[in-house]
């Protein structure tokens, strides 16, 4: 803390005086009565509102004309949780002069809400008390983005995290940062030590496809620190990586139509591995296989499946994955309602197909 009062040149004699219980007749009006030395205490709140804008605030304290031969006044700034200010109290600090200004070493209770006063005893022993302030200390620090309650889906494996802190000022301060990502599924984290700005993009990408955590640790000089996680998970979306193995509806459907002869087949794959896709008659008697297919292929890399590439977004259909009617024979099936049944990476999906038969 901090202090600016005006210096006397007998602030030593009159301490010696207050401990060894000897009071100066200065402090004696006529008739050897005890004037008043101070007629009130005044305390200065930092600007703001009713929230402090630092969790290490400065406040000044200032007598109001106190007399020149009462020099030795002891100044007071206490912060309580109660108005009463019954003990503990959070901040207790005395100091001397006649004008003192006060910036808390320690940082107040993050969200609290405190009541704030001064005091000041003179040398004649008359004590006075500013009226108490009401405040409500900021939190220390807050997760901005990505930090939704419901989840976040991002396009980026180098996401921007973003927090911010309350202002904390020296002696205290500045906040330092740890900043941790926590992989959901396997519990395995990197860290990045040592911030001292509230925006980081991490210098490693993440996972695709992959639920991830993260949370912030704040620390000051003094030693206290916070931490504080996201409120759920993110996850970095890839087009190329789908999030499911996912089997889509076929069109057109009804087939076939004026312009289409076969039905297209489309499906996603979250992990790479053995794919089966089958047409089954509503008896369950199957009726041909479209995976693994004339060239016997039955492996797929995770990814989006049946869509021809071009343009802005994968789209159409891709001749390798469709169904024209027609069993394992060769030989068109009769018309009515089939089965699409998709294996693979440990899901099986089921669609309804109906075939209009051949002309």
């Amino acid at each position: 803390m901090t202090q600016s009062g005006r210096a006397s040149a007998c602030i030593a004699v009159l301490v010696a005086g207050a401990l060894t219980g000897a009071r100066p007749d200065a402090g004696r009006g006529a008739g050897g009565q005890s004037a008043a030395s101070i007629i009130a205490v005044e305390l200065v709140p930092p600007p703001g509102g009713d929230t402090l804008v630092s969790v290490t605030p400065t406040f000044t304290i200032r007598t109001v004309d106190p007399r020149p031969e009462d020099q030795l006044i002891l100044l007071g700034l206490q912060v309580a949780y109660n108005p009463a200010f019954n003990a503990p109290l959070i901040v207790d600090t005395t100091l001397i002069g006649d004008t003192a200004t006060v910036t808390l070493r320690r940082p107040l209770p993050a969200g609290a809400r405190v009541f704030i006063r001064a005091t000041a005893r003179a040398v004649t022993g008359q004590s006075v008390v500013s009226p108490s302030l009401e405040r409500f200390v900021p939190l220390w620090l807050t997760l901005i983005s990505p930090n939704d309650t419901n989840g976040v889906t991002l396009d980026t494996p180098r996401p921007r995290f973003v927090w911010r802190s309350a202002r904390i000022d020296p002696p205290a301060g500045p906040w330092v940062y740890d900043l941790e990502i926590r992989n959901v599924g396997s519990g395995l984290s990197t860290f990045y030590a040592n911030l001292t700005d509230t925006v980081f993009m991490p210098t490693a990408p993440l996972d695709f496809n992959t639920s991830y955590r993260w949370s912030v640790t704040a620390r000051h000089r003094g030693g206290e620190r916070v931490t504080v996680t996201s409120r759920s998970s993110f996850v970095v979306v890839s087009s190329a990586f789908p999030l499911v193995t996912l089997l889509y509806q076929n069109f057109p459907n009804p087939f076939p139509t004026a312009t289409s002869s076969a039905t297209c087949v489309w499906f996603d794959l979250h992990l790479p591995g053995r794919v089966r896709l089958d047409v089954f008659d509503l008896s369950g008697r199957h009726v041909t296989n479209i995976i693994p297919g004339p060239f016997g292929i039955s492996e797929y890399p995770a990814g989006r499946h049946g869509r021809v590439s071009g343009g802005p977004a994968p789209s159409g259909c891709n001749g390798d994955l469709q169904w024209d009617g027609r069993g394992d024979n060769g030989q068109p099936v009769s018309a009515g309602v089939y089965l699409l049944r998709l294996r693979a990476a440990g899901v099986e999906s089921v669609k309804k197909i109906v075939f209009r038969g051949r002309p």
